[in-house]
């Protein structure tokens, strides 16, 4: 979703059609679900020099390793394997151990090696996955590629639980609990939920048992909301307040139901409503 200030509407469609060409390009070399991008090559092919990859698959895997050491190793790009085992094991019996532990073996944020322009897969049929934070990733560049091209104002969003906007101006923003517009300049907002316990905890390798039924998270960088949104969903409330101490830029809702009013950490700028 694109959406425009009054301002900016007449060179709209080319603008739109260069930005949808970009989104298409980045899928290709990010998506783990293109068979010829990048992640894809990475995941099946065993090169011992590495794989050569393009410029933004560099710059989407060294965001997700900060984003792994700035959460502890809550954000893993690596759970593949897990998360697929226990989506294939029984519903009634779970996940065999010697299942689980042939799963563990295949995970790792230090199972790949970055030496640009290549990436180096050292751990044997690991699967990355940039989902957790590609939405954010596509949505920076294209908000990027729009400010270059002289857009003054613009509201981007993907998925439904990620957005990017500058130049100010009030936008609609569905949150977990309303729906309401709000200024948002300069800033993206994310949202995670584990409904079907599809978010691995990476400390026990189970389903994430979160305290929250939502969490939501304001950054600078859409890469960073999506990528802190999902990783908050198996942290305590007293890591992520270290978090945000560290960096001052977030801001958190943690949302224990629809009803109760959310625990607030970081700062307010991103949730504050008119």
């Amino acid at each position: 979703m694109i959406d425009f200030g009054p301002e900016d509407l007449r060179d709209a469609e080319s603008i739109v059609g260069e930005a949808w060409e970009l989104l298409d390009r980045l899928d290709a070399e990010l998506s783990n679900y293109r068979y010829a991008s990048d992640v894809s090559i990475l995941n099946s092919v065993a090169e011992p020099k590495g794989v050569l990859v393009r410029k933004a698959t560099i710059q989407c895997l060294d965001e997700a390793v900060r984003y792994h050491r700035q959460t502890m190793g809550a954000f893993d790009i690596t759970l593949g394997p897990v998360i697929r085992a226990w989506k294939e094991s029984d519903v009634r019996k779970g996940l065999e151990p010697s299942g689980l532990a042939k799963a563990i073996a295949r995970v790792g944020m230090d199972g790949f090696e970055m030496t640009i322009p290549r990436v180096l897969v050292k751990r044997v049929s690991m699967q990355l996955d940039l989902g957790a934070i590609g939405k954010g990733f596509d949505l920076d560049r294209m908000g990027t590629l729009l400010k270059n091209a002289g857009v003054e104002r613009a509201l981007l969003g993907s998925g439904g639980s990620t957005v990017l906007a500058f130049g100010g101006g009030e936008w609609p923003m569905t949150l977990p609990d309303r729906v309401e517009k709000r200024s948002l300049s300069d800033g993206a907002l994310s949202t995670s939920a584990n409904p079907h316990r599809h978010i691995i905890d990476p400390k026990t390798y189970h389903p994430a048992v979160s305290a929250y039924a939502f969490t939501m998270v304001g950054a600078p960088s859409a890469a960073k909301e999506d990528a802190l949104s999902t990783a908050f969903m198996v942290l305590p409330e007293d890591r992520i307040r270290e978090i945000c101490e560290q960096d001052p830029a977030i801001g958190v809702r943690l949302y224990k139901d629809r009803t109760e009013k959310p625990v607030s950490i970081g700062a307010s700028i991103y949730f504050e409503f008119p």
